[in-house]
């Protein structure tokens, strides 16, 4: 503890001559970070994707994300259309404890702070500084505890242990009928998955 400490505080100290942290490529501009970033459009993990889709469980669909007027039901088995979805993030925060250059190629230095918003798989991550809006790979971005026990990799701390944030999917029935829902129960969302056979065609 002691130790990760005193490393951490010569960090800070070698970076108080001027740091900043580099972008290499903005995905968008957002001036103020809101409490809750909704993510338009965010499909947020590995091989997820929008499209053909099975319901495995009945589920109601609703007027809007976190509404409650349902408009609709859907059927086990019934097919579907996944048309897109908002993710509603709830920005961490991170400060940056060792120099790095990432695989996308933005230039952190000690003493950068930045927000992880919404996981897109693989260990990357949309991440927001400075009114700029940028992936960055997070794989060793970790607690401070882990940080203790992988001070070799780790660069970065995040205050706050990630959550599952609420995904809001909007589905068209085959009827026309659109709705949105925020469960997952839906076959082929994940495009490296294997089908569910309890909804195959005899």
């Amino acid at each position: 503890m002691r130790v990760f400490a005193l490393f951490v505080a010569l960090c800070l100290l070698y970076a108080a001559s001027g740091y900043g942290l580099e972008v290499k490529e903005s995905t968008g501009t957002l001036d103020k970070l809101p409490e809750v970033y909704v993510d338009k459009g965010a499909c947020p993990f590995e091989c997820c994707t929008y499209g053909d889709w099975i319901v495995l469980e009945e589920t109601k669909l609703y007027d809007q994300p976190d509404g409650t007027q349902a408009v609709a039901a859907l059927e086990r088995c019934e097919k579907v259309q996944g048309v897109t979805g908002e993710v509603h993030v709830r920005p961490n925060p991170v400060e940056v404890i060792k120099a790095m250059v990432d695989d996308i190629g933005n230039r952190f230095e000690p003493g950068d702070q930045f927000y992880l918003l919404t996981p897109q798989g693989e260990g990357f991550f949309k991440a927001w500084a400075n009114g700029v809006l940028f992936d960055v790979d997070g794989v060793f971005i970790l607690s401070k505890e882990d940080c203790e026990a992988n001070i070799n990799d780790c660069w970065a701390v995040y205050q706050n242990e990630p959550s599952e944030d609420p995904w809001w999917v909007q589905v068209k029935t085959s009827s026309g009928e659109t709705g949105w829902t925020r469960q997952s129960h839906f076959d082929g969302q994940d495009s490296c998955g294997a089908p569910v056979e309890e909804c195959a065609a005899p």
